[in-house]
């Protein structure tokens, strides 16, 4: 069986990007996208980051759970 990859660029257009990393706005946490401990946040406590950088320069600190080397307080 053979594959064939294509690329439409008309079809980027229509693709919006996913954010890899939800900060929390209540906490200052942020979160990859996944964690347990975004279960209980409400949808307009969250802001979407594509690069843990610039979350972490808003003042967002790592998740002890799903970031812990970017975890600063305790």
């Amino acid at each position: 069986t053979e594959t064939l990859d294509a690329w439409f660029p008309e079809l980027k257009k229509h693709i919006p990007m996913v954010p890899l990393y939800i900060g929390n706005t209540n906490t200052m946490e942020v979160h990859r996208i996944g964690c347990s401990g975004l279960k209980d946040t409400y949808v307009e406590q969250q802001r979407g980051y594509h690069l843990l950088g610039d979350a972490l320069n808003w003042g967002f600190d790592g998740c002890g759970r799903c970031l812990p080397a970017f975890h600063r307080r305790s």
